[in-house]
């Protein structure tokens, strides 16, 4: 049979402790980066999200540039592409997201779609208001922005996509590509 490399792995994750605001750049050390088989890189907590930004560095360890996330504890998946889930397939380390707003750890679907509206709406517009918000005040945006939010975080519509960044293998572009 021909010679097979090993899958990508990630053993590790620098910094572990990122803030909830997302802009950070991650090193996410392990092996195979350069010489696996195509494989993706997914953030998983409540849902799932993508790297704004990965850049393999060498066959040791990639950058991440992180989205906003907010979950307390995040796990960063390395999973090879076509591979059934198993012990060889994927493999994960964790991230511990600071300062996430409240409505994200207060709030949630459990209550029930009207209860966790309430919950939920008034801690958004708290927030966006606050220096570590979304700026999104100007011109009562926040309103709609907190509407649609909560209606995510309630579990009433939108939310739920797969997202992951799909790895460049060496010496291609450095665009990443998103699937949904």
């Amino acid at each position: 049979g021909a010679f097979r490399y090993g899958g990508a792995v990630v053993d590790g994750v620098k910094p572990i402790r990122v803030h909830s605001a997302g802009g950070t750049e991650v090193t996410l050390l392990g092996r195979n980066f350069l010489s696996s088989p195509p494989f993706s890189v997914r953030l998983e907590a409540a849902g799932v999200e993508a790297c704004a930004q990965l850049r393999i560095v060498d066959d040791d360890s990639m950058v991440c540039l992180l989205p906003p996330l907010m979950q307390e504890d995040v796990a960063v998946v390395v999973s090879v592409d076509g591979q059934e889930e198993g012990a060889e397939a994927s493999s994960r380390a964790a991230l511990q997201v600071l300062e996430v707003p409240s409505l994200y750890k207060e709030c949630g679907p459990a209550q029930g779609l009207l209860e966790c509206s309430d919950c939920c709406e008034p801690r958004c517009q708290e927030w966006e208001l606050s220096p570590s918000g979304n700026n999104m005040a100007r011109g009562g945006a926040y309103y709609q922005h907190c509407r649609d939010e909560c209606r995510r975080v309630c579990g009433g519509q939108g939310g739920g996509t797969a997202n992951q960044t799909h790895a460049q293998p060496a010496g291609s572009s450095n665009h990443s590509s998103h699937s949904l």
